[in-house]
């Protein structure tokens, strides 16, 4: 069967439809996975903010005090050391990973 002159035209302007809409969805998903990733940005001064808090907490509830500093320095930085890994291991999970 030959193919008229406008049944070529017909699958042209068939197919560059099927192009438009196409590109159309695609730019729409790309911009709502832009916006999903916006949401779940947390700000780096937050967090460490955040972290601050936590290690605060922590000391005062440990009794890990400037006295304790002065009278023994390597006790002090374990505690210290300590509470920082654990306090980093709730940002992480409070923030990260949920």
């Amino acid at each position: 069967m030959p193919c008229t002159e406008a049944y070529r035209e017909h699958i042209m302007y068939t197919f560059n439809g099927y192009c438009k809409t196409v590109i159309r969805f695609a730019a729409i998903n790309a911009w709502r996975d832009r916006s999903r990733r916006r949401q779940k940005e947390i700000s780096l001064e937050y967090l460490t903010e955040r972290l601050d808090t936590i290690m605060e907490q922590m000391k005062a509830t440990e009794g890990v005090t400037e006295e304790l500093k002065r009278t023994s320095q390597m006790e002090w930085v374990q505690c210290c050391n300590n509470i920082h890994n654990r306090a980093e291991e709730i940002v992480l999970h409070e923030m990260i990973y949920s």
